[in-house]
């Protein structure tokens, strides 16, 4: 059986396990190695940048997260639907022609763990100890042989032979692979193979663990990192070399300066700390409702200096606020950020493209906003403390948008607000004119201004008008998802995208529910940020129509292919919950990330929504 006559994905699988497995064993001949209670940190060089620990396979295939997800209808579904046909084929050929299943493999070949390392040069190893040396001895024998028939014959790779210091080893697929002992070696360049196989014969001190860097992130590891139950994956990175490294992915991490405003708004408090922090630890981790990632590496309020304080807050102590729940809810974030300071330092932060377009907004938004100086007059009238929050919308009436889009509203407070109510309620009249205007003239529908007081909070709104001679065959135009709207109640300001939203949360800030304190976060969390995938699922699946044609036309797929592969993604969401992401400073800045599954009882719900949102289409 030759390779090039396989799949696709067979042969995509088959290189991977070559990749992994394709050794010599360790024959007569051979150097023999003590291995059997050496550290593989011992082996690998000091001028690791990247080292990445991974824990035995069958701890991750055996918990109970992944038996839940094997075990359920969806996904079993999913598997057995047609375009996964081929990732099917191909792996009951790749098992055919190994004569071992894909998950016992993984299994075995990494019965004791795996790590893997990146140099300074872009060199990388990896190190796993298999299951046994004459397990594996057994199985090399088989795969290096189907691999040089398979070359000898159709030539699709070069398979070699090679020897370094009595160990013998094999390039395969452009690899260097090699066993000692029951430890399986496999490195992308010729030279890092060899200076692992120097540290292995020579136990020298020039190796990972005895590196600076490695030793400064165990002591950080055992101050800070106290969520390590679970861990599959840990990662180190050395950021000082780093940033030392002339690769190019480096170099465009860590230019001076960034070329994307909106990068600096969501990251540039991190981009801080990457400039400056030694290291940095990354986790990966199970539990029993999912997966959590974190990020953990050292912080200093210095490195912020002034230019981005406005991340931060001063001494590295700005603090969101709680977020409000509202119905419907898809997404949350609260978060710090001084927008006027990050808008007035942008001469500092930015290159001089990006700051060329933002004193063009700049005269823009000066003049939308009747000549007040959107820096400082604007932005400089709301408190760092921002929310934004984002819910489905429901249509009752008959006629709906063609396309469905969920509304969106930032939620803010104000630093003086008797005078700033007034002048944000004259900017919100002038922006629905400047719609009007700008609308008409290409054929848009107009709005109307309405306004509401409701005990202390005032409400003012404008909503697209229906034209009654019109008919409206494919629905409603897309502008028809928005009802702009600017609201108030005491010191807080609420601008929305629609005046449900508004209302809404001008609801829950004059009664708080049961499950919302309007205080600062706890612990003390810059930004906060949480996600109902399902909630989402369910707005992509309003519009998969919409969807498929887009796929249709992206990819230049049929109806029915853009129609499977769709659906396959509505499949998999269902079976996710929500997400959420928190973000600190203090003596560490920490990322920490949680995906939690959707219960058993939401995935039935998701799996009648779809066939029923398929069915009625």
């Amino acid at each position: 059986m030759h390779m090039n006559r396989l799949p696709v994905v067979t042969r995509c699988l088959l290189s991977c396990v070559l990749a992994l497995a394709s050794l010599p064993s360790s024959a007569h001949g051979q150097a023999k190695l003590e291995t059997k209670d050496n550290d593989p940190l011992s082996w690998m060089p000091a001028s690791t940048l990247v080292y990445l620990k991974l824990e035995p396979i069958g701890s991750l295939l055996s918990h109970p997260l992944r038996t839940r997800i094997q075990s359920d209808e969806t996904v079993q579904a999913l598997w057995k639907s047609e375009p996964l046909k081929e990732l099917r084929g191909g792996i009951a050929v790749s098992e055919l022609v190994l004569g071992a299943k894909i998950e016992t493999l993984a299994r075995d070949l990494t019965k004791f763990g795996a790590h893997l390392c990146i140099n300074d040069k872009g060199e990388m190893v990896l190190l796993a100890r298999t299951r046994s040396e004459r397990w594996l001895k057994d199985y090399v024998q088989k795969i290096v042989t189907l691999a040089r028939g398979d070359s000898n014959k159709n030539k699709p790779g070069k398979v070699s032979e090679t020897t370094y210091r009595g160990i013998r080893g094999y390039e395969v697929n452009k690899l260097i692979v090699a066993q000692m002992d029951d430890w399986l070696l496999v490195a992308n360049k010729p030279e890092i193979a060899k200076a692992t196989v120097d540290q292995m014969l020579d136990k020298n001190k020039k190796s990972l663990d005895a590196s600076p860097f490695y030793q400064r992130a165990k002591e950080f590891a055992e101050r800070f990192d106290s969520n390590s139950k679970g861990s599959i994956a840990t990662v180190y990175l050395d950021m000082d070399n780093i940033r030392k490294a002339k690769a190019g992915w480096a170099k465009k991490i860590f230019s001076n300066k960034p070329r994307e405003f909106v990068a600096e708004l969501l990251f540039g408090g991190l981009l801080a700390t990457l400039d400056q922090s030694p290291m940095t630890i990354g986790r990966l981790a199970l539990n029993e409702s999912g997966a959590n990632m974190e990020f953990l590496s050292p912080s200093q309020p210095e490195w912020f200096a002034e230019t981005r304080e406005f991340y931060v807050g001063p001494n590295s102590k700005g603090v969101a606020e709680r977020a409000w729940k509202i119905h419907q809810g898809l997404a949350s974030l609260s978060t710090y950020r001084n927008l006027s300071e990050l808008w007035l330092r942008a001469g500092d932060l930015f290159d001089q493209k990006v700051n060329d377009q933002l004193a063009q907004a700049d005269n823009t938004l000066t003049t939308l906003f009747s000549g007040r100086d959107f820096g400082t007059d604007i932005l400089g009238a709301l408190e760092p403390q921002l929310q934004i929050v984002s819910a489905s919308q429901s249509f009752p009436n008959a006629l709906k948008p063609s396309i469905r889009l969920p509304s969106f509203a930032l939620v803010g407070k104000l630093k003086e607000p008797e005078s700033m109510q007034r002048d944000l309620k004259r900017i919100f009249q002038s922006f629905v004119g400047f719609l009007n205007v700008a609308g008409a003239m290409e054929g848009q529908p107009q709005l109307d201004l309405e306004s509401e007081i409701v005990g202390d909070a005032k409400i003012y709104w404008a909503e697209y008008v229906v034209d009654k001679d019109r008919k409206y065959e494919n629905g409603l135009p897309v502008p028809f998802n928005f009802s702009p709207s600017v609201a108030f109640l005491g010191d807080r300001v609420v601008v929305s995208s629609t005046s449900a939203l508004a209302r809404q949360l001008i609801s829950e800030m004059a009664n708080p529910s049961s499950n919302h304190e309007p205080s600062l976060m706890s612990p003390q969390l810059n930004t906060s940020m949480e996600l109902d995938l399902a909630m989402i699922r369910d707005v992509l699946l309003d519009n998969r129509d919409q969807l498929i044609t887009q796929n249709m036309l992206e990819k230049g797929h049929s109806k029915k292919e853009a129609q499977g592969e769709v659906d396959v993604l509505l499949g998999l969401m269902q079976l996710l919950g929500s997400a959420s992401a928190q973000l600190s400073f203090d003596e560490r800045v920490r990322l920490n990330i949680q995906v939690d599954l959707a219960g058993k009882d939401n995935v039935k719900a998701n799996l009648d929504k779809t066939s029923n949102g398929a069915e009625a289409r």
